[in-house]
């Protein structure tokens, strides 16, 4: 049996692509985007190198950005600090007393704290030395001589920055006035060698060339690196130093005497109050910066094509190995597969990277279809229903073992077959109309003992499923199920022969009950159909029959008697015959209910419930057997009924009971004759 539902007329499989094809191989695909990634990489070096060499000096001035901040900062410290030392000393009784002796042990003690070599002096009113330390170093009298008077002894602080000898070693010299009781008496002054700038500076990492000076606020060097000696120093133009708002130029280039561009960056260095104290200049030459640019441009592309071209030789002699024969062999495996046979496996052993991952799961997956097809088959051969597979046209695409016996016809000459064509011309049309809807509306239909023709010209009724199928997709098709139910219906024929012959034995046995009950009864008892109950006169009562209507339905029975002229004795009697009735409805039905109906000179009373009604075996006991019943119960039941109503009527069956009994008015019998009546009825 072929199960395979790509195998039918006008819905062969879809067209496989070649194991080869033309264009690149995959070796040079793999290979193409290492190219294509290599171009951008040189094409973005060719541009950050033209970028480079465009901003050189942008570059520059982040080489010495860091360094002159690094210095303003220490420098700004070294400010701070020596004014701090000043106000405290100036603040001290010592200073305020003038006391040389104790205040060359305060001045000696301040002057030995860190950062780097300072001196400390205390002068008098008139500018007189009062105490040194340390003593003989750096700040003299004579040198104090030749500073302004108003530096020295002016009554607010001040800060000034001075050259030395070398121009390596520069001063920083602050002074602070001394007040005592509001009244100027002296100056503590600071002098703080700036050696360590050049020190700094000449073990930092600036390029070749560079130079570094601290300038005052007319634009001398007071400290310069390299060493050069003054009188060959040129002075920065004061239109660069100008101050702007606070502000300076902070970037210029500039050619300098030893004949080398520098690209210079400026930094303002203040006082404690916030006042300019002087000026950090920090110059790189722009031509190292260049050259470095185009080293590192050269060094770059260099790098770029060594490892282009491993990349490539990686790409070209690794991708067989590693990649092209791998792939080759899932692509053998995936054409065999897409071929339907599901025996195709790779065979490349257990996963050791991505490749070996997709192809053990590729095997995983092909062993499953195999699986999964072997139990579809197994499934389908063993189903006891004929299974037919449909394509679009209605043909029969594949079909079971089951549907081959059921059809009679071999599994090489059912496909291509209208399945159509197998009804007998009575359900034709209806087994088209199904298939019709599950083809073109794609719903499920159903159909019953739909009459078939076997290949020998046998008919046998199916009962017919089909449902929509769609494989492959966009190919409409349905999954038919014929269902053999000769036997079903052969038994449910017998079954209604039996039912009929059954229910004509009942009717039969009803019949002769009614003639025997209306003879024996001699006309007063009727055994008939719900339909053909007689009602006569009009409605004088209708109410449920429950406990709480039951006395108001008897008292209601004694005026509707007395109403139409009933004696007595017989509204007493009508009101027995309801309570044996009432009593039957409550006792063996549900749903009980009473109604009355008066005409000229008689009464009918009709009790009916829903229960299961009186078999008919047993009508015969019930009715003339006194106190017959299929429950325990008391009282006389219908003899007694039967006894005392002039004319009564049942229909019952399993639908439930309606006892109906009527009574007419009666002239008065002696009371030997009404005597002999009741004792005859006991």
């Amino acid at each position: 049996m072929d199960l395979n539902p790509n195998t039918g007329p006008g819905t062969g499989p879809p067209a496989l692509p070649p194991e080869r094809q033309g264009g690149l191989s995959l070796r040079l695909r793999l290979m193409l985007p290492v190219l294509l990634a290599l171009i951008p990489a040189f094409l973005m070096l060719l541009g950050d190198a033209l970028e480079e060499r465009t901003t050189f000096a942008q570059r520059a001035r982040w080489r010495s950005f860091g360094l002159l901040n690094t210095l303003s900062t220490e420098l700004a410290q070294n400010v701070r600090s020596a004014a701090l030392d000043l106000q405290a000393l100036a603040q001290t009784p010592q200073a305020e007393a003038l006391d040389p002796e104790s205040l060359r042990a305060t001045l000696a003690e301040q002057a030995a704290r860190p950062p780097g070599p300072r001196s400390l002096a205390v002068l008098d009113r008139q500018g007189a030395l009062v105490a040194l330390a340390p003593s003989g170093q750096d700040v003299t009298p004579t040198v104090l001589l030749d500073l302004p008077a108003e530096l020295l002894l002016g009554a607010s602080p001040s800060m000034l920055l001075l050259p030395g000898s070398d121009s390596r070693e520069g001063t920083l010299l602050a002074t602070w006035p001394i007040s005592k009781e509001g009244r100027l008496v002296g100056t503590v002054v600071f002098s703080g060698n700036l050696d360590w700038i050049h020190r700094r500076v000449s073990s930092s990492d600036l390029p070749e060339g560079s130079s570094l000076r601290l300038l005052d606020l007319a634009g001398r060097a007071v400290v310069q690196h390299p060493n050069v000696p003054h009188h060959e120093l040129r002075p920065l133009p004061q239109e660069l130093l100008a101050l702007e708002e606070d502000r300076i130029r902070r970037n210029f280039e500039r050619v300098d005497p030893d004949g080398i561009s520098r690209m210079y960056r400026v930094g303002l260095v203040r006082q404690p109050d916030g006042s300019p104290l002087g000026f950090l200049a920090v110059g790189i030459p722009t031509q190292i910066s260049e050259a470095k640019a185009e080293a590192a441009l050269a060094r770059n592309l260099l790098l770029l094509s060594v490892v282009g071209l491993i990349s490539l030789m990686t790409a070209w002699m690794l991708g067989e190995s590693l990649l092209l024969r791998r792939l080759r062999v899932l692509s053998r495996t995936i054409h065999r597969l897409a071929r339907l046979d599901l025996t195709a496996r790779t065979g490349l052993g257990q996963p050791r990277d991505e490749i070996g991952r997709l192809a053990w799961s590729f095997d995983l997956m092909a062993e499953r279809l195999e699986r999964s097809r072997r139990r579809e088959v197994n499934l389908l051969e063993s189903a006891g229903e004929g299974i037919c597979g449909l394509g679009p046209d209605g043909c029969i695409v594949f079909a079971n073992r089951a549907a081959e016996a059921l059809l009679g016809f071999s599994s090489t000459e059912l496909p291509g077959l209208p399945l159509r064509g197998f009804f007998t011309p009575q359900y034709e049309a209806q087994a088209e109309a199904a298939l019709e809807q599950t083809l073109q509306a794609r719903t499920r239909q159903t159909a019953e003992e739909i009459w078939m023709r076997r290949a020998d010209g046998q008919e046998f009724p199916v009962d017919l499923t089909s449902a929509p199928m769609e494989d492959p997709p966009g190919v409409r098709g349905a999954v038919v199920v014929l269902r053999d139910v000769t036997e079903r219906t052969r038994a449910r024929r017998e079954a209604l022969d039996a039912h009929l012959r059954l229910l004509q034995a009942v009717d039969e046995k009803k019949a002769f009950y009614r003639e025997v009950l209306n003879t024996v009864s001699h006309g007063r008892f009727h055994l008939v159909d719900p339909e053909k109950m007689p009602m006569t006169g009009a409605e004088a009562l209708d109410r449920p029959l429950d406990p709480e209507n039951y006395a108001g339905i008897r008292s209601e029975l004694r005026r509707l008697a007395a109403q139409i002229g009933l004696s007595e004795q017989q509204a007493s009697d009508l009101v027995v015959v309801f309570g044996e009735a009432a009593s039957n409805a409550i006792k063996h039905g549900v749903d009980g209910h009473c109604q009355v109906f008066t005409a000229p000179g008689r009464l009918l009373i009709r009790v009916s419930d829903r229960g299961p009604g009186i078999r008919t075996e047993q009508l015969p006991a019930t009715l003339f057997e006194s106190g017959f019943s299929t429950k325990v119960s008391l009282g006389m039941g219908y003899t007694l009924m039967l006894q005392l109503a002039d004319t009564v009527w049942l229909a019952t069956g399993p639908e439930g009971t309606i006892l109906q009994a009527e009574l007419t008015v009666r002239s008065e019998v002696p009371d030997q004759q009404m005597l002999e009546t009741i004792l005859a009825r006991f």
